[in-house]
């Protein structure tokens, strides 16, 4: 198991790494992520020290801003969603108001017709007699 090497390129690695956070020039304090972290440098004068918070007060303000235009998007999304719910709504009832009158018009309509049948004189019920029976047996395919 050879993992010296390893350890001897990692060592350096931390050398070279540490002694561009310990610089006090400005360029070399920007890491490749171009965040600035002002409690890992030494060396910040009073104007790069309020250049630095001026630049964070308008990334905070930006992120604020951000956030809140993500949240009137939430807001109208959930307008938008609640309006095509309500839209759905009126008109499943407005449906289902109308085929309830369809079925009113109907069993009124079968009222009538039942009332007309009792004033024909037509029989309530149906009787079977012999010629329902006269009808059976009496072909083949």
């Amino acid at each position: 198991m050879q993992s010296w090497p390893f350890l001897v390129l990692l060592f350096s690695f931390f050398l070279i790494f540490d002694s561009i956070l310990c610089h006090t020039r400005a360029p070399l304090s920007f890491l490749v992520i171009s965040k600035i972290l002002t409690d890992r440098y030494k060396g910040f004068t009073a104007a790069q020290l309020k250049e630095i918070r001026d630049v964070q007060k308008e990334q905070e303000i930006e992120m604020t801003a951000r956030k809140a235009g993500a949240s009137d998007e939430v807001a109208a999304y959930g307008a938008d969603l609640r309006t095509q719910a309500k839209a759905v709504y009126l008109m499943e009832r407005e449906a289902h108001r109308q085929r309830s009158a369809a079925k009113m018009s109907q069993v009124e309509e079968n009222k009538v017709l039942a009332a007309e049948k009792i004033a024909r004189g037509a029989p309530v019920k149906n009787e079977i007699d012999s010629s329902f029976y006269s009808q059976f047996q009496t072909s083949c395919r």
